[in-house]
């Protein structure tokens, strides 16, 4: 989902991409049960999202949509977990809170290590006139249900600017709402918007909930 607006003092326009996950939890999945990704991918109206092991970025079949039917699971994320930022992000989109929806996601099994690390590469978004950009923002929030008191699960949020992966920020607790200043990477990489959220040693019922995120850019 993505909205301009005029920019009185640029010849560009200024913007927000908003990924609401479809406006349903789980991208509309009903099932009962949990459902793996076997795939390695899904998608929503934004775009394809890739599903791949860390060790050798192959497609990764190892994780499955939670829909809280395990007790352990815990609540979905709702717009009151939300910061205000991607709130005022959904409101200039005319977006209903009760359609800013989140994934919940958790590895199937633990065989070995290399099934506890992987991560979801998001769909590339270019961002026009980059040379002209005053500043790029991301807007998300991440929460953890149920991880265990063996291995630190670990989250990480990475951006690529055209040469190497950089880290934003990482974490292994509570919920995280995210605001990242990501201009000088999209500019390095010519306007193109390149994330991945990875993960390590998620185990079986280690549940991460990705809210929804959006991102926001002003021209000079």
């Amino acid at each position: 989902m993505e909205d301009s607006n005029a920019n009185e003092s640029s010849p560009h326009t200024n913007g927000i991409l908003f990924e609401n996950f479809n406006g349903s939890y789980n991208i509309g999945l009903t099932p009962t049960n949990k459902l793996s990704v076997t795939s390695g991918s899904f998608t929503t109206n934004y775009g394809e999202y890739l599903i791949k092991f860390v060790h050798n970025n192959s497609t990764c079949d190892n994780v499955e949509f939670n829909l809280v039917t395990d007790e352990n699971a815990g609540a979905k994320l709702t717009h009151t977990n939300y910061s205000a930022s991607l709130l005022n992000c959904a409101n200039t989109l005319n977006i209903p809170t009760g359609i800013i929806e989140s994934l919940k996601l958790s590895s199937i099994q633990f065989n070995n290590s290399n099934d506890t690390n992987w991560y979801i590469l998001y769909p590339e978004k270019m961002i026009g006139n980059i040379n002209d950009i005053s500043s790029i923002t991301f807007y998300n929030t991440i929460a953890f249900n149920n991880l265990g008191n063996g291995a630190t699960e670990t989250f990480y949020y990475e951006i690529y600017n055209g040469t190497s992966w950089n880290q934003l920020a990482s974490f292994s607790s509570n919920n995280e709402n995210i605001q990242y200043n990501i201009t000088s990477y999209v500019v390095s990489n010519n306007g193109i918007i390149k994330l991945r959220a990875r993960v390590t040693r998620f185990q079986k019922k280690d549940y991460l909930n990705i809210g929804s995120y959006a991102i926001e850019y002003i021209y000079t």
